[in-house]
């Protein structure tokens, strides 16, 4: 199978280049005012054609208004964030992400209707004193509803990312369950630094995060897709407190969600295989991963239970 391609539209109005960040935080604001609920924005930079540093917004309704700035849970190498620049988006009043709680980002929560113009102002400055974002088109957007349609099309004066079309038609095609496996294989060795992995009895890829046990399954439909999910607990009895912790827990994370079955806590998310690439399925993998890892010491304290592994953490692939 030949590999996905990702383009962007065209930005809505204007000239992207010559737009000032003062412009766009106008922009961003208005946008992030008219976010409807359960709606979500993500504004990624990108450098060597993957996603690097982000900034977030959900908009939870009732619950309140959120945003997230990446932290070093996502990031490595050449890209991780020095303790200085974590100083920095302190400073700019971030809340720092906390070992042992599900809160892997930098974030705020601001109650209804929040302080769009403040909310965009901390989001510029952290995109250009923390992350070292020069210019606004050196930004994409990506933006989704939780349920129902996606919200209006935002006017950042951007460009969005999105999948190439194939020979003008209108949709990306899917690939076929068999040329799926060869890509997710391929980003799950990335993932890992390794090359080779290994599959078990049912097909799924096991990854040992921390003390959690992530599994990369890819499933056949209309379209296919790659569901990567991780049993935290096992040996849990479901009970009102639980559930409400559960329920409390997908209310902050912006991405799967964390849920109880036969006597276990399993948290999971999928990605279509519509235009999938490779680091979609990597970002998906580290997301629930770190989550997974995160989650089990915090819920098994409160409610029993035993988390897959104890003692030194590694990677079981």
């Amino acid at each position: 199978m030949s590999e996905t391609v990702v383009n962007y539209t065209p930005a809505e109005r204007g000239d992207e280049d010559d737009m000032s960040w003062e412009q766009f935080e106008g922009r961003l604001a208005a946008v992030l005012g008219r976010m409807a609920a359960r709606s979500y924005l993500i504004l990624s930079s990108r450098a060597d054609d993957e996603i690097v540093y982000y900034v977030q917004f959900a908009q939870g309704g009732r619950g309140g208004f959120r945003a997230e700035a990446e932290s070093n849970n996502f990031l490595s190498g050449r890209w991780a964030l020095s303790p200085a620049q974590e100083e920095q988006l302190a400073g700019l009043s971030w809340q720092c992400p906390t070992p042992g709680d599900s809160d892997l980002n930098f974030m705020r929560q601001w109650p209804n209707p929040a302080p769009y113009a403040e909310i965009a102002s901390l989001a510029v400055r952290s995109l250009r004193e923390v992350y070292g974002i020069e210019r606004p088109s050196e930004l994409v957007y990506r933006r989704f509803a939780k349920r129902g349609p996606d919200f209006a099309e935002p006017e950042l004066g951007i460009q969005r990312e999105m999948p190439t079309a194939p020979k003008g038609r209108g949709q990306v095609a899917a690939p076929k369950l068999a040329e799926l496996a060869p890509l997710v294989e391929q980003a799950v060795k990335g993932f890992l630094g390794t090359d080779e992995v290994v599959r078990d009895k049912d097909g799924d890829i096991p990854i040992r995060q921390g003390s959690a046990l992530l599994y990369v399954r890819t499933m056949d439909g209309t379209p296919p897709v790659v569901r990567v999910f991780s049993l935290v607990l096992r040996g849990v009895e479901s009970s009102q407190p639980l559930l409400e912790a559960l329920n409390e827990i997908n209310g902050k994370i912006m991405f799967g969600r964390v849920l109880w079955a036969s006597d276990r806590v399993i948290v999971s998310a999928e990605v279509s295989a519509v235009g999938i690439s490779t680091e979609q399925i990597a970002f998906l993998c580290l997301q629930i991963g770190a989550l997974a890892d995160h989650l089990d010491d915090e819920l098994s304290n409160r409610f029993g239970g035993e988390k897959m592994f104890d003692g030194p953490k590694k990677l079981v692939n």
